[in-house]
């Protein structure tokens, strides 16, 4: 019986759609430094499919599964699709931090001046974005369907409005403030980035997983512990999936740190 407003239609648009846009703005911006503009398209690609792909998911959740426990179905999805994206994103992540020194970004231009991206990295670059927009658009519509009932169609429009002025506006601010920093940098800011989604996202999905039964779940007796902000909670669950994830980029990184001092010093 509760009543919506504009303010409640912006906030669940923006909740769901920050996470995906700074993923595929992550991932324009690193082409625009890589001068590889050709694979912008699979990136746009990707955010369509996902669209495309979040509006049937949404019909199909509503459709096949009960209203009592469309949202238990809802979480399966989105957990399950996120740990996918953290997969990726840690691929994606690699690559940008090997990149992310004035020797290896030399060498990098040097070897694949002329050269487009590779069949891989354009399939990379269309599954990630695909993988960020659907995880967060299937939820959003059944949110949307959720409160349309008890929200004027002028409210909700509103609020939809702000909601997508606001993410255009980081978006432009994220796409002009890439151009002016250095290239190393700049794949350097967006590596880190990339992983700290990934952190939030993989405890999110392991968490939602947890709570529809998928994956067990050992409660801590620690509440200072749980951040939904930074996607950390109280089990032994999450809390070893995001070890094993620091753990893992910690080992990416002696890896490319070894790497990249094998790479000779070249002038500009």
């Amino acid at each position: 019986q509760a009543k919506y407003g504009a303010m409640d239609a912006m906030l669940i648009l923006l909740r769901e759609g920050v996470e995906a846009l700074l993923i595929v703005m992550a991932l324009v911006s690193a082409l625009n430094v890589a001068q590889q503009p050709q694979g912008k398209k699979w990136i746009y690609a990707g955010v369509v499919g996902g669209l495309i792909a979040s509006v049937l998911g949404a019909l199909a959740l509503q459709r096949l599964f009960p209203t009592v426990s469309a949202g238990a179905s809802r979480e399966k999805i989105e957990g399950l699709v996120g740990i996918a994206a953290v997969i990726m994103m840690l691929m994606v992540g690699a690559w940008l931090h090997s990149k992310s020194s004035i020797q290896s970004w030399n060498a990098y231009i040097k070897k694949h001046m002329g050269k487009a991206l590779s069949a891989g990295s354009l399939i990379s670059l269309f599954g990630l974005s695909f993988l960020a927009v659907f995880r967060e658009g299937a939820e959003t519509i059944i949110f949307y369907a959720g409160i349309l009932p008890n929200i004027s169609t002028d409210a909700l429009l509103s609020g939809i409005g702000m909601a997508l002025l606001v993410l255009a506006i980081l978006a432009w601010l994220m796409a002009k403030t890439s151009v002016k920093l250095p290239v190393a940098k700049v794949f350097r800011v967006l590596t880190w980035l990339i992983y700290a989604l990934g952190f939030k996202i993989l405890g999110i999905s392991v968490h939602a997983l947890q709570l529809t039964g998928l994956l067990p779940l050992i409660a801590l007796n620690a509440p200072w512990l749980q951040s939904n902000a930074l996607g950390i909670y109280p089990t032994v669950e999450t809390l070893l999936a995001q070890g094993l994830y620091l753990a893992l980029i910690v080992v990416i990184q002696r890896v490319i740190h070894r790497n990249t001092e094998k790479i000779p010093t070249m002038t500009k």
